[in-house]
């Protein structure tokens, strides 16, 4: 840092210094990009595959990231300090909203990652259900009964497709499946015994006549 200050005299400003000091200001801004746009889209990952690679990745992004926004904290203080100087050479106004701008992009990413826990706990201890179609008609309505009463949409099921739903558990007891077809409406209990402390993945399949058959899917 000392070294960058050098040539900032009252008499003129040393053009290789100041692109050094915006090469700072990029590298603080890339330092709070990549973490907050690597974060969200693991947690966007893990959504959609429910894949524990996502897990470990986000685990290490965490390591990796809250390194990169110190870094980045680091850059902009070097910058901050060259351009304080610049501005006093050039008798120019300091860039303050530079400075704010930049310095809360990198802020952000602490409570963006603390968001990002607690959403992927969640998902990680959701139960889920499975409904797959194999009747080879459309399903017309489904649905996902809980023990406390509590009933999960599924809706419409072409034939040949299928409908996950997440789910967490108030109290312990069965998780039913229910579809409807054709006026015809059958049951199934996906899970015999869910408690609210743990987590089970079901999958449900729908045959012709309404014939439904749950197993684990873990």
């Amino acid at each position: 840092m000392a070294g960058l200050m050098v040539g900032y005299s009252p008499m003129a400003l040393d053009a290789r210094q100041v692109r050094v000091a915006r090469g700072f200001l990029r590298a603080a801004v890339v330092c709070g990009v990549v973490p907050l746009v690597g974060g969200l889209g693991i947690l966007g990952m893990y959504w959609l595959t429910e894949n524990d690679f996502w897990v470990a990745s986000g685990l290490w992004g965490l390591l990796v990231g809250g390194g990169m926004v110190v870094l980045g904290l680091a850059f902009l203080v070097v910058w901050a300090f060259a351009e304080r100087r610049a501005a006093r050479v050039v008798r120019r106004r300091f860039r303050w909203w530079t400075l704010v701008f930049t310095g809360g992009l990198l802020v952000a990413n602490f409570p963006v990652a603390g968001g990002c826990v607690i959403a992927g706990i969640y998902m990680a201890t959701a139960s889920t259900v499975e409904i797959v179609n194999e009747t080879g008609a459309v399903i017309d309505r489904s649905a996902i009964i809980l023990p406390d009463g509590r009933r999960i949409e599924g809706g419409r099921i072409a034939a040949g497709m299928r409908v996950r739903r997440r789910y967490h558990m108030d109290v312990d007891g069965p998780v039913t499946v229910w579809v409807e077809q054709g006026g015809k409406s059958g049951s199934v209990v996906a899970a015999a015994y869910n408690t609210s402390e743990g987590h089970s993945d079901s999958r449900v399949t729908v045959d012709s006549g309404l014939v439904m058959t749950a197993k684990s899917s873990r």
